[in-house]
């Protein structure tokens, strides 16, 4: 009866934090392919994943605030990975944002967005070229301004001339 009370509490756990989908907090495989599978993904907390080749994306769910800012973004790509972010409403068919690179020196992703709807989105992380390997992505709420005239465009928008948020 020992063995089996914390494997009974481990169960009811996992069950109450499940939400959108199996919530993880490390390294993923590649069984993340729709909105019923997606993983949580928290604000602020990077996450480290997996793509397996050609038509193999990873979905992961998270819920946004109307009228607050937030930026998506893969880090810490390994070798020969060319990431795609598309974030989506909460059906998993309307695209809100994509973006393939940053800028045309690098082939991480990234965009910034401002909720339209309260409520469950999904962050879609695909490669380009049908690449496998890791990745890392973050999901932060902040938009600062990039008003430092450096021209990075870095935070989004600003006097950079940078596109707005979304695109």
């Amino acid at each position: 009866m020992k063995r089996f009370l914390p494997i009974a509490i481990i169960l009811f756990v996992a069950m109450m934090v499940m939400g959108c989908g199996r919530h993880h907090r490390h390294y993923y495989t590649n069984n993340t392919n729709n909105t019923n599978t997606a993983i949580i993904i928290s604000v602020g907390v990077p996450i480290t994943g997996y793509i397996d080749g050609l038509g193999d994306v990873d979905w992961y769910c998270l819920d946004l605030e109307q009228g607050e800012s937030y930026c998506f973004e893969t880090l810490n790509l390994g070798v020969d990975v060319d990431t795609v972010l598309t974030l989506v409403d909460d059906t998993g068919l309307g695209v809100v944002a994509e973006n393939d690179d940053v800028d045309d020196e690098s082939v991480r992703s990234k965009f910034c967005v401002t909720a339209d709807y309260t409520g469950k989105h999904y962050l879609i992380v695909s490669f380009k070229d049908g690449e496998s390997g890791v990745y890392d992505v973050v999901v932060t709420n902040q938009l600062p301004d990039d008003d430092d005239d450096d021209g990075d465009c870095e935070g989004g928008r600003g006097t950079d001339s940078c596109p707005p948020p979304g695109h």
